[in-house]
């Protein structure tokens, strides 16, 4: 009853084999006029064999497939190299010989080879060797060749059938052998110790020389078995028996066959969201320069199946994940290491909106698949089933687009030592995540095919032929007009409030999404969160600069207050503009200008992007240090606010320094300018006594030179004419002092001893004359007459208080 969709092979969709209608429908017969024709196939038990050929047919008819297959994409490679290279400024330096690696090392990659990386190191101090490479297979590559040798297989086995198994397998082995020599030969003329122009040994400072190119053993052996396997298998699908599949096999036949409906919806589904992206990038202005934008359309291209598998995963929950681990020797000691770490949709809650696309990709899959051909025979344990085949699909993609990465050395040195080590990295999907979503969502998918008739009848009609595109086969088509019975299921209220719900939600999760983006596009940029921060700083905003970093201003930080933002000691940055913004996923910098005391200034501000659902970007503002050295002896204050010595935070801007009124000293003073990303900045200043203290201090030195010429005997205490270089006996009595010259002197203040001295040259002269008695063994007991010229100067230590000044004279 009803209708059976069948494949070209005359199978129908539950891995039973069957008659249908049409071309369509037409069950397997052998070609007219080739081995096999009006005979039984050689695979079914009896049937009739014929002597196989000779073994070089079979070798040349493999050489011609393979090259069929490989050669148009090597020259299409070399092709689109030569023009990204050309076209986004990188080839310079570059040659036809270049752009053919590069299209070598693209197919090597495709076919399951990697890229490897070969060096040494030899001098008189130390000798080092490395061996690292890389494995990024370009599934667009992978793709194209393997769909090229499905078809050219096929055909060929059509036109000269294999007697048996081991002639296909013959066929099979030495298509594979040429595909894996060949590859062989082209990585061995293509690997090179220089390309573009440059010396890799020099570029690597390696004496040694350096050299890349394909992995031989890998080039060698992986593209044969995989060649091998692939022209196995297409030869087999045209020779083998259209007899009813196991059960098992039979439903697996069909739960993939569900899954390849919602593969290829998602796979559409992740290109759309792609496009829609760049879009929003090209309308924000944020894409990178044009030679960078023809090297990632480049590149793009011969991974654009990659970035599909990636996405599709992504919006599957799948986080992609990054492992590396290394070990290592030296000196007698192990080294060892590893880092884990992995980014998804969890990370940004917003991001979870976007399991509603594989949720519609489901229901548009369950839709699909009831109404363009009959209800297929799923039962319950299809969904176990699916859940198996999405474990092994989902490992097995996850596998393929993962990035590999490997390498080690070796090397020793003079004085070092022997040193040993490897390590190795690999990105892309998780390989845990991968199959256990890979199942939860095949199962889900299976699931909602199961209960496919009832959704459909369940449906808004005009959501069943937009899903459906259309093609409804004539009784879905009557039953959504309301015209005729449906071949299954029943109208459910509950399974039309979920699609409704469901489609509900989709709408505003798109407006909800829209918005967020537009919001974020023009309101939530970096742009300005950037303008925002910078009108704070010309405001003297403090806390709405210091928000980003989590540290507000304390009490401590006084050149953050209030008091003296807001007094006229402090000038805000002048000429405040935005020169760009570069983004990094979750963070950015920003490059900014802006003029300090008339000098022009440039500053990278660093943001992130606030975490929750509007998600705006934060500027991390970083403030300059001012320490303020308390050697001069005077305590500074800005706009009457005093600052303590030592570290301070302030705002960039200029900050000019008093000092604080002082009994002895004064100073001019001091402007300070200070820059944002962690400046640093010193104040001090050069103290002088003051005009009314230098006066008072030569009045105090007049005063003692004139108590000291007044004195009639001795001792000349408190004089400076009794230093270390004068004696006035003891016994001098009618005692005269007469200054001649008094010596040059200034105040000088020691910041290091905190102290106000008077500093003179020794050029001071004064006579000193008087008696002295008359020697005891003179007959003549008249006392003596005495005179001395003597040298003198005004070192003096000085102690003001108040208006009272004393001078200690550094005499004896």
């Amino acid at each position: 009853m009803g209708m059976q969709e069948q494949d070209g092979r005359g199978q129908d969709e539950t891995g039973q084999g069957g008659q249908g209608d049409g071309a369509r429908g037409r069950a397997w017969e052998p070609v007219p006029g080739t081995p096999g024709a009006g005979t039984e196939d050689w695979a079914v038990a009896g049937s009739q064999v014929t002597p196989a050929g000779p073994v070089m047919t079979d070798l040349l008819q493999a050489a011609r497939v393979v090259a069929l297959a490989v050669l148009p994409v090597l020259v299409g490679l070399a092709a689109l190299a030569t023009a990204v290279g050309i076209s986004g400024g990188f080839g310079d330096e570059g040659s036809l010989a270049d752009w053919l690696r590069v299209a070598v090392l693209l197919l090597g990659l495709g076919l399951g080879a990697r890229v490897v990386a070969q060096g040494s190191f030899d001098s008189s101090l130390a000798t080092a060797g490395f061996d690292a490479g890389v494995r990024a297979a370009p599934l667009v590559v992978t793709v194209v060749v393997l769909a090229v040798l499905v078809g050219l297989s096929r055909r060929s086995e059509a036109r000269s059938r294999s007697t048996g198994p081991g002639q296909l397998l013959l066929r099979a082995g030495l298509a594979g052998a040429v595909a894996g020599v060949s590859v062989f030969l082209l990585a061995l003329v293509t690997r090179t110790s220089s390309a573009f122009g440059a010396d890799l040994g020099q570029e690597f400072d390696a004496g040694g020389g350096v050299t890349v190119g394909l992995g031989l053993v890998g080039a060698l052996l992986v593209p044969a078995v995989l060649v091998a396997v692939t022209v196995a298998a297409a030869r087999w699908s045209v020779v083998r028996p259209w007899s009813p599949l196991p059960g098992p096999l039979g439903e697996v036949l069909v739960v993939s066959r569900v899954l390849r409906t919602a593969v290829t919806g998602l796979l559409l589904a992740t290109g759309v969201l792609g496009v829609v992206g760049l879009l929003q990038q090209a309308v924000a202005g944020d894409l990178p320069d044009d030679d960078t934008l023809v090297g990632l359309v480049g590149a793009l291209l011969v991974y654009l199946v990659n970035v599909l598998v990636v996405g599709a995963l992504a919006l599957l929950g799948v986080p992609v994940s990054l492992s590396a681990a290394g070990v290592g020797a030296f000196g007698g000691g192990d080294l060892a290491g590893s880092r884990a770490d992995s980014v998804g949709l969890t990370d940004e809650p917003v991001l979870l909106l976007a399991l509603l696309v594989p949720v519609l990709v489901v229901l548009a899959t369950a839709v699909r698949r009831t109404v363009r051909g009959r209800q297929l025979p799923l039962t319950p344990r299809s969904v176990a089933v699916a859940a198996g085949v999405g474990v092994v699909g989902g490992l097995a993609v996850a596998l393929l687009v993962r990035v590999w990465a490997s390498g080690g050395g070796q090397g020793a040195a003079v004085f070092a030592g022997q040193a040993v080590g490897g390590g190795s990295a690999s990105v892309g999907p998780s390989l845990l995540w991968s199959p256990l979503l890979g199942a939860a969502w095949a199962a889900l998918a299976v699931a909602a095919v199961r209960t496919g008739p009832s959704l459909v009848l369940s449906s808004p009609s005009w959501l069943v032929r937009l899903v459906a595109g259309g093609h409804l086969h004539p009784q879905w088509a009557a039953a959504v007009r309301g015209e005729g019975p449906a071949p299954a299921g029943r109208r459910s209220g509950a399974v039309r409030g979920a699609v409704v719900g469901v489609g509900v939600l989709g709408v505003l999760a798109v407006v909800g999404v829209g918005t967020l983006a537009v919001v974020r596009a023009t309101v939530l940029t970096p742009e300005a969160a950037v303008e925002d921060h910078l009108d704070a700083l010309a405001r003297g905003d403090v806390a709405q600069v210091l928000a980003g970093s989590g540290e507000g201003p304390e009490d401590t930080d006084v050149l953050l207050s209030p008091d003296v933002l807001d007094s006229g000691a402090y000038s805000p940055p002048e000429d405040l503009q935005l020169l760009g913004v570069t983004e990094y996923g979750s963070a950015g910098s920003a490059e900014v200008s802006y003029t300090v005391d008339g000098e022009p200034s440039t500053e990278t501000l660093y943001l992130v992007r606030e975490e929750g659902l509007l998600g705006g970007w934060t500027v991390e503002a970083s403030t300059s240090s001012v320490f303020v050295d308390d050697s001069s002896g005077l305590a500074l204050q800005v706009g009457g606010v005093d600052v303590a010595a030592g570290e301070h935070r302030a705002l960039p801007g200029s900050y000019v320094f008093s000092p604080v009124e002082d009994d002895v000293l004064t100073a001019d003073d001091v402007t300070v300018t200070t820059a944002g990303g962690f400046g640093f900045a010193d104040v001090s200043v050069e103290p002088r006594v003051r005009d009314e203290v230098t006066d008072r201090v030569s009045q105090a030195v007049d005063a003692v030179l004139a108590d000291c010429a007044a004195r009639t005997e001795v001792p000349l205490t408190g004089c400076p004419f009794l230093d270390r270089y004068s004696y006035v006996p003891d016994d001098l009595t009618d005692l005269t002092v007469r200054v001649d010259q008094v010596p040059a002197w200034e105040l000088v203040w020691d910041p290091y001893g905190q102290e106000l001295s008077i500093v003179s040259d020794y050029d001071g002269e004064g006579v000193l004359t008087g008696l002295q008695p008359a020697y005891s063994f003179s007959s003549d007991q008249s006392p003596r007459p005495y005179e001395d010229t003597f040298g003198f100067s005004l070192d003096a230590v000085v102690t003001v208080t108040g208006d009272d000044v004393e001078l200690e004279f550094s005499g004896y």
